[in-house]
Formats: C-alpha cells, sequence, structure tokens
C-alpha cells in the first residue's frame, strides 16, 4: 500500500512538472535536450518536496521503535523504565531501501546536472561554431573557470584527505567529490546570502513607501524600455549584417554560404516581422565586406553575437509583456 501511495505522488509530481514546463516555456521551439533538462531538475526539485516529509515521518517511527525496544530490553533486565511507547506506523510507509534508492538517484542526477549537464548544454547552445564537436570544445572552454575552482577544492581536499592517511579507493574518492562540490556550493551560499541579507530587509523597508515605489516603478519601466529598444537595434544591425554577408556571396565556396544561412535561421519569422515590417532589407552587398567576414573566425564570432541578440531581444520582449 505505501508503494502505491509514494508511486502516486511520483505521479502527481510528474504532472505538476509538465504543467509547470508548458506554462513557462515554449516547449515546441525550444531544443528537446534543454526540454528534457529543465524537466528532471524541476522533477527532482518537487520530488524533494512531496516525499521529504514520508522520509522525516519514517524516521521519527524508527527512533520510536528503537526506543521502545531498548525500553523494553530494560525492563526484561528487571531495571525501572518509563511507560513503553506505542509507535504509530505512518501513512504511506514504505521499506527503508525504496526511500534510499531513490534519494540516490535524485542525488546523483541532480550532481551530473548541476555540475556537468547544464553548465555544458548552456554553453553549447550560445556556442557560435557550426559543428558539435566544435560546440563542445567551446562549451568546455567556456566552463573552464568553472570547472577550474571545482577542481581546486577536489585537490585541496584530497591533499587533505591523504595527509590526514585516508586511503584512497573508490567510495573515498566519491566522498572527496561530494565534499569538494558541497565546499563550492556553499562558498556561493555564503556569497549569495550575505547581498541577501541586505538587500531583502532594504527591499521590504522601502516596499512600504508608496512614493519610492511609484518612482521606482517609473525607473524600472523606462529602464525596460531602453534595454527592449537597445536589443531591437542590436538584431535589426547584426540582421543586415548577416543578410548583406549572404546576398553578398554568389557561389557557397567551402561551405561559407551555408553557415552564413545557418546564421540567418536565427532570426525567426515573427522576429523579422516585428523589426521589418515592410520586409525591406538590405540586398546590395558590399564586396569589400567580403574578405573580411569570410573567415572561419568571424562566421563564430558573427553566429555567437547573433544567437545573444536574439536571446536578449525575447528576454526583453518577455519582460516587457
Amino acid at each position: 500500500m505505501g508503494t502505491v501511495s509514494l508511486v502516486g505522488q511520483l505521479f502527481v509530481v510528474f504532472l505538476l512538472t509538465s504543467y509547470l514546463l508548458n506554462k513557462y516555456s515554449t516547449i515546441r521551439k525550444q531544443n528537446p535536450i534543454v526540454t528534457i533538462s529543465t524537466f528532471i531538475g524541476w522533477y527532482f526539485s518537487l520530488i524533494i518536496i512531496f516525499v521529504l516529509p514520508l522520509d522525516v515521518a519514517i524516521t521519527f517511527f524508527h527512533k520510536c521503535e528503537t526506543d521502545r525496544q531498548r525500553i523494553l530490553n530494560a525492563s526484561l533486565a528487571g531495571t525501572p523504565s518509563p511507560i513503553i511507547p506505542e509507535c504509530e506506523l505512518p501513512g504511506g510507509y514504505v521499506p527503508d531501501k525504496v526511500l534510499f534508492d531513490l534519494w540516490r538517484v535524485v542525488y546523483w542526477s541532480a550532481q551530473m546536472l548541476t555540475w556537468l549537464i547544464l553548465p555544458l548544454l548552456q554553453s553549447y547552445v550560445t556556442a557560435g561554431n557550426f559543428t558539435i564537436f566544435g560546440k563542445i570544445r567551446a562549451a568546455v572552454i567556456n566552463n573552464a573557470l568553472y570547472y577550474g575552482i571545482y577542481s581546486l577544492c577536489f585537490l585541496a581536499i584530497l591533499i587533505y584527505a591523504m595527509i590526514k592517511g585516508v586511503s584512497i579507493n573508490i567510495e573515498n574518492v566519491k566522498v572527496i567529490l561530494v565534499s569538494a562540490s558541497n565546499t563550492w556550493g556553499l562558498f556561493l551560499l555564503v556569497v549569495l546570502l550575505g547581498h541577501g541579507l541586505v538587500e531583502l530587509p532594504r527591499s521590504l523597508w522601502h516596499h512600504g513607501n508608496r512614493h519610492y515605489r511609484l518612482r521606482r516603478t517609473y525607473f524600472d519601466i523606462e529602464k525596460l524600455a531602453s534595454e527592449k529598444s537597445e536589443a531591437e537595434e542590436n538584431v535589426k544591425e547584426m540582421y543586415k549584417r548577416v543578410r548583406i554577408l549572404f546576398n553578398s556571396m554568389k557561389s557557397d565556396t567551402n561551405g561559407q554560404r551555408r553557415k552564413v544561412r545557418t546564421i540567418l535561421s536565427k532570426f525567426s519569422d515573427e522576429i523579422i516581422d516585428n523589426l521589418f515590417p515592410s520586409r525591406q532589407v538590405i540586398d546590395n552587398a558590399n564586396k569589400e565586406e567580403d574578405g573580411g567576414f569570410c573567415s572561419e573566425a568571424k562566421l563564430i564570432s558573427l553566429h555567437k553575437k547573433s544567437i545573444y541578440a536574439v536571446q536578449t531581444l525575447n528576454n526583453t520582449t518577455a519582460l516587457w509583456k
């Protein structure tokens, strides 16, 4: 019965995650890898909220059973003992092995997502390279500092463990990896919490001032409008540059025209219709710009800037709405 209840909770979490993902994202437009990674991250986070109370209740039940057995043993030995407690089995009780395996899957999946998949995926999506290998290489290079700091934490703990005489085996290395990730996570938590302890009370204090809130709202609207206008101009400029380059290429030399067409595909028809209502974009190419733009490095840089410009426009547009 408890297993059925747990499966029901997991199914409810699955439905809730699907609803939230469908509400706050465009599943049909985004990459399936992004959808799957986001779904797993949200699903496991909500599992903690739903299943943790059951785990706590089972833990208290086991503690009660242990205390009860200790009191019974003391009574059999002739030692005066208090009243023997009655332990009530919690609703939805499942064996410890089930929860242990569940938490193991949640923990290590979260570790893989946090330290490996999501950082690389984020850099992979914004990389300007045109091949899968090139995107992966760019993602690794962009996260070199991130992994470098984590590696330093790991090496420091590893050296400390070796000095203390801890044997280095698979289990101990696993513990060191967990310790390194927790150390880096706690460092970030302290930094962010230090800012929040100051900013949150100050924002709540200002929230009670109506005139301040009104002035702040005017400022935020003006700032957002300026950012949206700047993002639109940036996208217009990038699209014109890419269009000029595409029109200047009469032949697909070394696949250059195909790569430029890939860059053009980043600008959706919806964006083009909104920014260019008359559909009149520069068609005459300047031949002098051809040589400067056709190098592989220039195309990668142009591709990356185009992706960033479109993402910035989408973000500001979503905030404006």
